[in-house]
């Protein structure tokens, strides 16, 4: 029989060699880069090949792709056997092949076009040629780059495969790579398929190069539009299950990052507009996945869950591992290959499918929980959430549901405080006795310990000796569920993580398994109450904390099992990535972020007001020189007012500390200050005034939260002009700072202002702590009247001479601070920031009114689009509007330059320190990074 040899750099090929060699009369002997480790292996190869009728090395890339490759050429062109050198563009290939160059470029074509049918038509041509027999071989045949796979249909169209849908179904697609298709590589394909199929919906699988930019080729973008929607542009789908790495979708917004915020609306998968359930295919073996702590890490982390959040995906878990698969063909190597983790297919599947059901399920059939967290668990904790109003938000969802046509019953609240007060009617969280005859009729439902100890039994076995470790055998005793039932919608409170312990230190703990309560409420989520959906309504809850992998959780995992395959609606704060990433990855949850309270100079008042009013009085007197006793009297009047606050320490002065206080910093983080003496400056009279208003200035200008805010609702009137003077007193992308700006015009020296408040300036009359007042309020009342206008306000008169007020007029109006002069080009940036509020940061503010409209649409089984995350106070207005599915950092956008000035200044400082210190630079330097 005719033998042939085969080298393959990559394993990728082996699968579709495998099945060639079930199909042509040849011995073959093959072998790949892992197949020889050392050198026995490599000259134990070469010999074989020196018996071959023809041999191809087909390697990745240059010479050193192959162990003992130069050996192997040199063996084979002193036995004369036939070969075929095949490397990327590499003239060493064409100079060690020894077959003439049809020959070589014939074999070239069946591998470029790759798959089973080519590789065995390609050995059937080597033997045609240089073996001692003829057979039958049909030309390279070019693979179609995209199509639908489906195990039981081989050789479908998609039309023939849609016609075996059910119509009355969901239908899940399937996303995979070409090369797996290519390759053979499909068992995990072909669970998933079975899977879906298994729990009720078609499964439609499609496989292509997702980010080809290839003539004749479609990418995923291409494959959506043509297969994926109608010719009206409507889904043909209800959910996608998507394996690709990388982001599909972050060209479409924008390689430039300064308009990342506006284009992200844009996304090829907002157009298709359905869930896409992110899983991964890792590299490791399932053993090596199974007893990981941490899951899916290191490049797998970035490329199958970082970057696919980019897309808006919903974020699960490994589906796959990669094995050895049997050498069934005898060929001597055999390719690693994904091979499926039963369990969690399944989990995806029903994941998957149970999404796609909400599109199918009539509104006024739908069960919805809607979970309020109760951090610290009593009556006063319920519907905490950070920066949120979560019981008016949880009305205003209620009333969009409602409008919506869900069965919302006869008795809506009508307020956040009638909510509450309907819920603290009920059995809640709270440290109280109740009655055991009072419980049931108190709760919503109650679980019996025999309907519990069903449930605990369908658990993951580890999972449930996790939890007997921790807490013992389930009670014998009913479980209640506490909450509030609007018809078909369920207001309820998660429970806490643990009993008879401090709640603060039990919440983010992330050993501390949950206890049987805390498993029977979501266990009754899905079990009894059938919720179709869950909406776990604020930052944050405790779910994402819960013991198990860090990213891409298995069984074992305790929010796996917890949430299960109920769809998980999350509404998050926009400036909290680090924690919300949590329930993104370990909830499966879909994020709708919500704006940011409020934000607005804190001011001065009280106590600190009188301290600056005394400042102000003896800089005032010095300049009148009105001081009859030399300003004796106002200045031991200051002392003793710095003496009386305690301020001793945040003036950096010598001084006495009467009453023992609580501090913060990075020497005495976690520690007290007792009462005695501070070391510290002394300091002349002169230069405590400056540094008193230096520390009044930091105090006044701090941005603080000027009450909450309340989904769908943005802020408006005075609100909205604070906290669109607060969106733009830093730079943002495209456009400058308004306080620099309005200090500009008003001739100030920003620089001054912000590094040297207590300084006084000759030709503005005041300090530069009183002219960042006067900063402060022009760009309250520029904002102000661009708001009293509706933000349509036109450049000039030549524009519109019918308006009242145009930018040229708000910005040429405004006089410079005593004999202070205007900035060069001050007011030309006056008028861009002005002109960036009108036109990017007011709408996109605007944009909240989306949040819950948008939780809404997700309960409707509608696709949440991605958004950027983190401060929009921070010169991030870019990052808004809200109500989106936000991923965590944005590598384009990193450093923002003034992160980089800050983080130079941060590093020479601990340089510097180390060396004065030590005498020395440090060898190791570790950065903590906090994500919120």
């Amino acid at each position: 029989m005719p033998q042939l040899g085969l080298y393959t750099a990559t394993e990728n090929e082996l699968g579709a060699v495998q099945r060639a060699a079930d199909e042509v009369d040849a011995d073959l002997v093959v072998r790949s880069e892992s197949d020889l480790d050392d050198e026995p292996a490599v000259e134990a190869f070469v010999d074989e090949l020196t018996d071959a009728d023809a041999v191809i090395l087909w390697l990745h890339g240059a010479e050193d792709s192959m162990p003992g490759y130069e050996m192997a050429v040199e063996r084979l062109r002193e036995a004369g056997v036939p070969l075929v050198v095949k490397a990327t563009g590499d003239a060493f290939a064409f100079e060690d092949t020894s077959v003439p160059d049809e020959h070589r470029d014939t074999v070239y074509d069946y591998l470029d076009k790759g798959g089973a049918s080519n590789v065995a038509n390609c050995l059937r041509y080597l033997v045609a040629q240089y073996g001692d027999a003829d057979p039958a071989y049909d030309d390279p045949v070019t693979l179609p780059p995209e199509g639908v796979y489906h195990p039981d249909h081989p050789g479908a169209s998609i039309e023939d495969l849609r016609a075996t849908f059910d119509p009355s179904k969901p239908t899940v697609a399937v996303w995979f790579y070409e090369s797996h298709w290519t390759h053979e590589n499909t068992r995990y394909v072909d669970a998933q398929v079975r899977a879906i199929e298994a729990h009720g919906a078609n499964a439609l699988p499609i496989f292509c190069e997702p980010a080809t930019d290839a003539e004749g080729q479609w990418n995923a973008e291409q494959v959506t539009e043509e297969w994926l929607l109608d010719d009206d542009g409507n889904p043909l789908v209800d959910a996608v299950c998507s394996s690709f790495m990388f982001s599909l979708s972050m060209d479409e917004r924008g390689r430039s990052a300064d308009d990342e915020g506006q284009s992200a609306e844009d996304v090829f998968l907002d157009k298709l507009g359905v869930p896409v359930i992110q899983t991964v295919t890792t590299m490791r073996s399932r053993s090596r996945y199974d007893s990981s702590d941490t899951g899916v890490m290191g490049f797998e982390l970035a490329l199958s869950v970082a970057l696919p959040e980019f897309d808006g995906n919903v974020i699960t878990h490994p589906i796959s591992g990669k094995e050895r698969t049997d050498d069934d063909a005898g060929i001597g190597s055999a390719p690693k290959q994904h091979f499926p983790i039963d369990d969690r297919i399944d989990h995806v599947a029903r994941l998957a499918v149970n999404w796609a059901e909400l599109r199918h399920t009539p509104n006024d059939e739908k069960q919805v929980a809607v979970v309020l967290h109760n951090y610290p668990p009593s009556d006063d904790g319920i519907g905490t959430a950070f920066g949120l109003d979560s019981p008016e938000s949880t009305v205003n969802l209620l009333e969009e549901l409602d409008s919506r046509g869900y069965d919302l019953g006869d008795t809506m609240p009508d307020s956040g405080q009638s909510l509450v007060e309907r819920l603290t009617a009920q059995l809640t969280l709270d440290d109280r006795w109740v009655a055991a005859e009072d419980v049931r009729e108190l709760s919503v439902d109650t679980v019996s310990p025999t309907q519990y100890g069903e449930w605990f039994e369908m658990l993951d076995d580890d999972f449930r000796e996790n939890v007997v470790e921790e807490w013992g055998d389930p009670p014998e005793r009913p479980f209640a569920i506490p909450g509030v039932e609007f018809g078909n919608v369920l207001v309820t409170v998660q429970p806490p993580r643990g009993f008879g312990m401090d709640p603060s230190k039990v919440y983010h703990d992330s050993d501390l398994q949950p206890p049987h309560d805390y498993v029977a409420f979501y266990r009754w989520l899905r079990n009894s109450y059938e919720t179709d959906a869950v909406v776990h309504l604020g930052t944050h809850g405790s779910l994402e904390w819960l013991p198990g992998k860090t990213v891409g959780l298995d069984g074992e995992s305790a929010p796996d099992q917890l949430i299960d395959d109920i769809p998980n609606v999350y509404p998050y704060i926009v400036n909290n990535p680090g924690e919300g990433t949590q329930a993104k990855r370990r909830s499966y949850a879909a994020i709708v972020d919500y704006l940011t309270p409020v934000m607005a100079n804190a001011g001065t008042y009280d106590d600190l007001a009188d301290l600056e009013e005394l400042a102000d009085r003896y800089r005032e007197a010095g300049m009148e020189d009105a001081r009859t006793d030399d300003g004796e009297h106002l200045a031991e009047q200051l002392r003793q007012t710095v003496d009386e606050l305690d301020l001793a320490v945040e003036l950096g002065i010598a001084g006495e500390i009467d009453e023992k206080a609580d501090v913060r910093g990075p020497d005495e983080a976690g520690s007290t200050l007792a009462e005695g003496d501070v070391a510290g400056d002394d300091l002349d009279i002169d230069a405590l005034v400056e540094r008193v208003h230096e520390y009044l200035t930091d105090v006044k200008t701090t941005q603080i939260r000027k009450g909450l805010h309340t989904m769908g609702e943005p802020p408006a009137d005075d609100r909205l002009v604070d906290y669109l003077v607060a969106l733009t007193r830093l730079e943002n992308p495209g456009a400058p700072s308004l306080r620099e700006s309005v200090a500009g015009v008003l001739g100030v020296d920003y620089d001054k202002l912000r590094n040297a408040p207590g300084e006084y300036d000759e030709a503005l009359g005041m300090t530069y702590a009183e002219a960042a007042d006067h900063v402060h309020e022009t760009s309250k009342d520029l904002v102000r009247t661009l708001a009293e206008h509706d933000f349509d306000v036109p450049e000039s008169e030549l524009e519109d001479n019918t308006s009242e007020v145009n930018m040229n007029l708000l910005v040429v109006d405004i006089e410079p601070l005593g004999d202070a002069r205007v900035r060069s080009g001050a007011h030309e940036d006056l008028r861009e920031a002005l002109a960036y509020i009108c036109e990017e940061a007011a709408p996109r503010v605007a944009g909240a009114a989306d949040e819950i409209p948008r939780t809404a649409d997700a309960l409707a089984g509608e696709y949440v689009p991605p958004g950027g995350s983190g401060a929009p106070t921070r010169g991030g207005v870019d990052l808004l509007p809200t109500a989106r599915n936000f991923y965590t950092l944005d590598p384009r956008k990193v450093p923002a330059k003034t992160a980089w000035d800050v983080g130079s200044e941060v590093a020479d400082g601990v340089l510097e320190r180390h060396e004065t210190d030590e005498g020395e630079y440090p060898e190791e330097i570790g950065v903590v990074v906090w994500g919120t």
